[in-house]
């Protein structure tokens, strides 16, 4: 035990306690460890801990806000289309306008430019097409003089060859790899022929008034050896529809019609047809929507008769789109349909438009300045007028972002309240 004295006195430290101390500090310095550093360094892993704690709550607080702005901009009718930017060198006077590869053409009588969602030309192409008619795949798309001779066929990278028809072009249709499939006018025996992109005649099949009837419509299939060709005749006095599916593969044998199905459609007049995508197509015709699945065999999935009169049509790989007619003030249907013929989305809207398009699953109808989107989910987007009568208009990446073609150029355009 420790000594204690009085006057000066003097307070020796318990043995034990000292001897503990020393260990201790001897321990310390065996671990490298310093108290005042060991405190230090804990309370700068507190500091750590509560600043990843608070950036956690901010990273949640802005999931949620985002979440939360990304359900109204896909729920919310908008009705105003905000101008973001304005490209005038787009602009053209006497120009038509489709997307293409996340794109623009712009094709006139003298040649054609492929635009980038900033009114940027990629490149030219001239030539000289009196009454240019175009048709796109994801690939490649082709314009076409009706009823002239000349077919151009274009890439992402511009030409990729150019066609000679000895007879007047009246439809063309264009697959993933460039082949050209036309219908050509003829008085007694109208044609469908096939061209590769460098003008080699691949297929040429004459058609017949009292045979088939005339081709109305004809669609290439994404791989080039299938071509679906819809036919308008009569059966005495009725009218009458034939939908017919080719195969040119080699596989398809050497018989000579390449004739792989036929669909005969009494009481129908056959307005148009599509391959939807490798191994689905449609067809329209004035009181029902026919779907097809097309592989070894051709089968009928769906024959959808309708109760009311098509005014607009439009399809992309998923959908077929129809604007109905209404009854009395109902204004009009608008109805989609999947490749299975299953009905998708059935929403009624009032208002004229001529022209209807489909983009991304969006179904956009507009006429002058007027516009009206909708979702292929049903959801209403946007009701309202741009700044300019529409020529074409595309969405684009972007949270409701929109181009807009009309007379002054290229618009960027973000939908708001």
């Amino acid at each position: 035990m420790s000594e204690r004295r009085r006057g000066n006195i003097r307070v020796v430290k318990d043995p034990v306690d000292s001897e503990e101390k020393l260990i201790q500090e001897l321990m310390n310095e065996l671990d490298g460890k310093d108290p005042e550093e060991e405190a230090k360094l804990k309370e700068k892993k507190a500091r750590e801990k509560k600043g990843r704690r608070n950036r956690i709550i901010i990273a949640v607080v802005a999931i949620v806000l985002l979440i939360a702005y990304g359900c109204y901009a896909h729920f919310y009718t908008f009705k105003t289309a905000k101008l973001s930017h304005t490209y005038t060198e787009a602009a053209s006077n006497d120009g038509s306008y489709v997307s293409f590869q996340n794109g623009i053409l712009r094709y006139s009588r003298d040649g054609v430019t492929f635009l980038n969602t900033r009114g940027a030309a990629q490149w030219d192409q001239s030539y000289q097409i009196k009454t240019p008619i175009v048709d796109v795949s994801e690939e490649s798309a082709a314009i076409a003089d009706k009823g002239g001779n000349t077919i151009v066929v274009l890439t992402k990278d511009g030409l990729k060859g150019e066609i000679t028809t000895t007879l007047p072009i009246e439809k063309i249709s264009v697959s993933e790899q460039g082949i050209v499939c036309a219908i050509l006018e003829d008085e007694n025996e109208p044609r469908i022929v096939c061209y590769d992109a460098a003008g080699n005649l691949l297929i040429e099949h004459k058609t017949s008034f009292d045979g088939t009837g005339y081709p109305v419509s004809a669609s290439i299939s994404e791989d080039g050896e299938g071509l679906q060709v819809v036919y308008d005749g009569a059966t005495g006095t009725d009218v009458c529809s034939k939908v017919v599916f080719y195969d040119f593969s080699e596989e398809s044998g050497t018989d000579g019609n390449h004739i792989k199905a036929s669909f005969d459609y009494e009481g129908t007049i056959m307005a148009n047809g599509a391959y939807m995508d490798d191994k689905n197509a449609m067809a329209i015709g004035d009181d029902k929507v026919i779907f097809y699945r097309v592989e070894e065999s051709v089968e009928e999935t769906a024959v959808i008769e309708l109760d009311k009169k098509i005014k607009l049509a439009v399809n992309d790989e998923d959908y077929v789109a129809l604007v109905l007619y209404g009854e009395g003030e109902a204004g009009y249907e608008l109805r989609l349909y999947d490749t299975d013929g299953e009905e998708h989305m059935s929403e009624n809207f009032t208002g004229e438009y001529k022209h209807i398009s489909m983009e991304r699953h969006q179904v956009i109808l507009y006429d002058g300045k007027k516009c009206n989107i909708f979702l292929a989910s049903g959801i209403h987007k946007f009701v309202g007028e741009m700044n300019e009568n529409i020529q074409a208009i595309v969405p684009v990446s972007g949270i409701n972002k929109y181009v807009v073609m009309d007379v002054d150029g290229m618009e960027i355009v973000r939908l708001s309240r």
